[in-house]
């Protein structure tokens, strides 16, 4: 392979930009999301990814679904129960969802442990789209994360890893001890990121914002303000409502046709999913995609309760007009 193109065969190759998560994640590329401990960002980071494996939309945003990869460094139980939760909420199954776990911990950074990744990923390798390692500090041994020769090494595993699989990697990582408002440690993974993403608290009671700190391909989005919601039998992030005064909300006919199928009295979901996909009437994936906008939109906005027996009830108290 030539080291260099010429203009013709630079401009044929194709570069087209393609989101995974729409404004957050994009193929092929390196990203990092931190935040200070406890605040959250692995339930984030698990929303991201399991929004991939099964396809659906996450804070209405678009998303390409795909083979995900996920690296825990630990909490293995509190995770089992954050993905419950998850696949609960939105009300879908887990099974055949292609979302595969570490079994352990295990030093990335390491040659040899690479290595045996590399020859472990068989059937995930040619379809993956993203990998998750959560966290830098549990999946690597012996880095030194204030040396810029450390931090730069690590971000070659990375994209190394992105090179052998053609998936996007997420690495997931603390703030800095006296600057929450960047990563922990020397510069170099920052510097070779596409795309970082801060999660951080506003000061008010559990109230969360996401901010897009570096954005290489794209305009930075606009703060997204989100927050934790108990949902048996952990929780999940959900985007957080910010009311103006005097605001209504817009209704989209999925919106409405969703409104319609729940009515006043509890129904069982499955049953309010079928009326939904026969009354919206579109393809069978549009029908999803609706369902699931609208289905989030409603728990987000406390609209509706689900209980253990998935019967949908409409809480007129927290309706809009």
């Amino acid at each position: 392979m030539s080291l260099i193109d010429s203009l013709d065969d630079f401009m044929r190759r194709d570069r087209s930009f393609k989101w995974l998560v729409e404004d957050f994640i994009a193929e092929g590329e390196l990203t990092m999301l931190f935040s200070e401990s406890g605040v959250g960002k692995t339930f984030l980071a698990l929303a991201l990814a399991l929004s991939i494996a099964t396809g659906q939309t996450w804070l209405d945003r678009t998303v390409a679904q795909g083979p995900v990869l996920y690296l825990p460094s630990e909490g293995f139980d509190g995770l089992q129960a954050r993905i419950s939760a998850w696949f609960a909420h939105r009300g879908i199954s887990s099974d055949g969802v292609p979302f595969h776990i570490g079994a352990y911990e295990f030093p990335l950074n390491d040659p040899e442990v690479f290595a045996e990744l590399d020859s472990d990923l068989g059937q995930i390798r040619p379809r993956a789209k993203l990998f998750v390692i959560d966290t830098l500090t549990g999946m690597t041994s012996g880095i030194d994360q204030n040396s810029a020769s450390d931090m730069a090494a690590f971000a070659e595993t990375c994209k190394k890893l992105k090179i052998i699989t053609g998936a996007a990697v997420l690495v997931v990582h603390h703030s800095g001890h006296k600057d929450k408002g960047r990563s922990k440690g020397a510069v170099d993974l920052w510097a070779a990121c596409d795309r970082v993403l801060g999660l951080h608290r506003t000061g008010r009671d559990g109230a969360l914002v996401i901010k897009c700190a570096k954005s290489r391909n794209g305009a930075p989005f606009d703060d997204i303000h989100v927050r934790l919601q108990p949902y048996e039998p952990a929780a999940v992030l959900v985007e957080a409502g910010k009311p103006v005064k005097g605001e209504t909300t817009v209704l989209t006919p999925g919106d409405r046709v969703f409104r319609e199928v729940i009515g006043d009295e509890p129904i069982a979901e499955a049953t309010a999913k079928a009326a939904f996909f026969d009354k919206y009437g579109k393809s069978p994936g549009a029908n999803r995609n609706a369902w699931a906008r609208a289905f989030e939109k409603a728990i987000n906005a406390g609209l509706i309760e689900i209980d253990a027996d998935r019967q949908i009830s409409m809480r007129t108290h927290g309706a809009h007009n």
